[in-house]
C-alpha cells in the first residue's frame, strides 16, 4: 500500500489519461477501509486478509483533475458506487459497511461487472456503427477459459470450472450473443422485413 501513491503519480505523469474507467475495483467505505461484498474488511486493522491494495486514489485523483470517470460493478463496494452511496447503503445487505464513498461521473450497476462492461461495449459498437466490435460468444469462452487456465478462480465458488460469478459460463456467452443481436438488429435499415 505504501507504494500506491508513487505508482499513481507515475501513472498520471507517464500516460496523461483523459478518462479513467474502473471495473470490479473495490473502493474504500465511509470508515476508510475496503470491504468485501459481504462487508468483511479487506484493508485496515480489522482485516484478516493480507495483500489487498486499495487503488481507489486513481479515481480520486482523476476526479481532482476533472477527468471523465466511469465505475462499473455489481455489489456497491466498487469504485464509482459512491455516486449512489445512499441507494447501496439502503438496499444491499450490510450496505452501510460495504458501500464505497468513491464517486465517478457515471456509475454502471450490473448483475455482473463483466456484463456492465459488455453493455458499454455494445453501446460503443452501436454508436460507432461497428457491430464487429462486440466480442463473440466463442471469444467470451476463450477469455474466461484463459483466465482459469492461468490459475484464476471463479469468484463466487472459488472453482476452476467454466463458471462466471456463480453462473455457468454459457450464460455469459449467451449475454454476448444477445447484445450482438440487439446491436445488429438496431443497425439494420428501419424498413427491413415484411412487417415494417
Amino acid at each position: 500500500q505504501s507504494k500506491v501513491k508513487a505508482w499513481i503519480a507515475k501513472l498520471y505523469a507517464d500516460y496523461k489519461p483523459k478518462a479513467v474507467v474502473a471495473t470490479e475495483r473495490l473502493g474504500a467505505g465511509a470508515d476508510g477501509n475496503v470491504h468485501t461484498a459481504t462487508g468483511l474488511p479487506l484493508t485496515g486493522p480489522k482485516s484478516q486478509f493480507q495483500g489487498c491494495i486499495d487503488i481507489g486514489d486513481v479515481v480520486v485523483e482523476a476526479n481532482k483533475r476533472k477527468l471523465f470517470t466511469v465505475g462499473i460493478g455489481d455489489h456497491g463496494n466498487e469504485l464509482g458506487f459512491g455516486t449512489i452511496y445512499d441507494a447501496v447503503a439502503q438496499t444491499m445487505p450490510k450496505g452501510k459497511t460495504l458501500a464505497t464513498v468513491v464517486k465517478t461521473d457515471i456509475v454502471v450497476p450490473a448483475m455482473m461487472s463483466n456484463w456492465g462492461c459488455y453493455g458499454i461495449e455494445a453501446c460503443l459498437a452501436f454508436l460507432l456503427r461497428k457491430p464487429e466490435l462486440i466480442h463473440t460468444p466463442e471469444a467470451e469462452k476463450r477469455i474466461v477459459q484463459a483466465c482459469l487456465d492461468a490459475g484464476g478462480l471463479e469468484a463466487m465458488y472459488c472453482t476452476t470450472d467454466f463458471v462466471v460469478d456463480g453462473l455457468d459460463g454459457e450464460t455469459s456467452m449467451a449475454c454476448m450473443q444477445f447484445l450482438s443481436n440487439i446491436v445488429r438488429k438496431n443497425l439494420e435499415p428501419p424498413d427491413a422485413g415484411l412487417t415494417h
